[in-house]
């Protein structure tokens, strides 16, 4: 049995930690950077941090940090405040509350996506043609598909909050990812 002794990482195993989360979100096609500022938030301790302490963890400028930072608060990954009695904004991951809301709204996406593809079906006039109503034919079948499968993900996530919610925490650890 693995024993939960907390420890303070070094500054460079939080650099690394962080350089790690940067590749994931590099592979999915965004910044590297945003990615890096969301594994040393997940990781620094206390919580609230300026952007010119993350930039200083994750050894870059601090003007290099200002549109990673933007990019993540404007999708809803990082929370920014200002503190009373300061003029200096800092930034955290969102609260559980928040994070669930996110979540359920990420969920609603797919629906919402298929259903704009049928309105602009209606808005063309193009069902069974191969330009406009082609493209968004081939959306709204993708989305469909998605959609279906979200349904079911969906209820899972819902009793996931719910039990979050009466606060006796999470679901199992999921085993090893399949087909791998």
């Amino acid at each position: 049995m693995r024993r939960n002794t907390v420890r303070e990482p070094s500054r460079a195993e939080m650099a690394r930690y962080a350089g790690k989360f940067g590749d994931v979100f590099a592979s999915a096609g965004l910044p590297r950077l945003s990615g890096q500022v969301v594994g040393y938030l997940l990781v620094c301790d206390p919580e609230l941090r300026t952007a010119g302490q993350i930039a200083e963890a994750l050894g870059v400028q601090r003007s290099d940090v200002d549109a990673p930072l933007r990019l993540l608060v404007a999708v809803q990954l990082v929370q920014r405040s200002i503190p009373p009695h300061s003029p200096t904004p800092v930034y955290r991951l969102p609260d559980a509350r928040h994070r669930r809301e996110l979540v359920r709204a990420r969920l609603r996406l797919p629906g919402a996506v298929r259903a704009l593809t049928e309105e602009g079906l209606v808005l063309v006039g193009d069902e069974e043609g191969a330009g406009r109503g082609r493209r968004l034919r081939e959306l709204r079948d993708f989305y469909a598909l998605v959609e279906e499968d979200i349904g079911r993900l969906r209820e899972r996530v819902e009793a996931h909050l719910a039990e979050e919610e009466r606060g006796r925490g999470g679901v199992p650890r999921p085993g090893p990812a399949r087909g791998r």
